[in-house]
């Protein structure tokens, strides 16, 4: 019991560690919204996430943008993204090797599918919660507050429809892609740190 609470306070940052700056939550998220609209790869997804996110967050993560890049393989879509900007990080509180923040940011994107695509623009705003761990920060919880799509201007549309950045992905027939369960939990054996 002893060793499991030393454990958990050292992955969540307890034992009198510093607070990790608020400043390192933008590389740190935008690393994980870039993995997410990778193609599928689940040891590239998972090496990504795991330099930023830890515990139940990583695997949470994980599953959902496994998913996502499932579903736009399956779809024969692809994601380019354009810009994704944070605005400065508000803290809520802070302690031994942990500060919670409110965070906002902005990504926009071009989805390509068949023979088009669309630009969007979606700002969203959330909880978030940064650990100090021996790996350096990361990001522990991210709870949604709001997300919304911004409209755009109809030339950044036309631009985006006119101007196809490569050949559409083959659709004829998809490979199929695993469940997503980690790499290091697959067999059935939980590895993962």
């Amino acid at each position: 019991m002893i060793r499991r609470a030393i454990a958990a306070g050292l992955l969540l940052g307890c034992g009198g560690a510093a607070p990790p700056s608020p400043e390192a939550f933008a590389p740190l998220h935008r690393a994980v919204i870039t993995a997410a609209a990778a193609p599928p790869d689940r040891d590239a997804l998972w090496s990504a996430l795991d330099h930023a996110l830890t515990g139940e967050a990583r695997t949470a993560v994980y599953a959902a943008a496994w998913a996502a890049a499932v579903q736009r393989e399956a779809r024969g879509a692809r994601v380019h993204l354009d810009a994704i900007t944070h605005d400065p990080p508000v803290v809520r509180s802070q302690g031994p090797g942990r500060v919670e923040l409110e965070v906002a940011w902005v990504v926009r994107g071009t989805v390509h599918h068949g023979d088009h695509a669309h630009v969007r623009e979606n700002a969203h705003r959330a909880r978030a919660t940064l650990v100090s761990t021996p790996a350096g920060p990361r990001i522990a919880a991210l709870h949604p507050a709001d997300s919304r799509r911004r409209a755009l201007p109809p030339s950044i549309e036309s631009a985006a429809s006119a101007q196809l950045s490569g050949p559409a992905p083959d659709t004829a027939s998809p490979a199929p892609l695993a469940s997503p369960v980690p790499p290091c939990e697959r067999d059935g054996a939980p590895r993962c740190p």
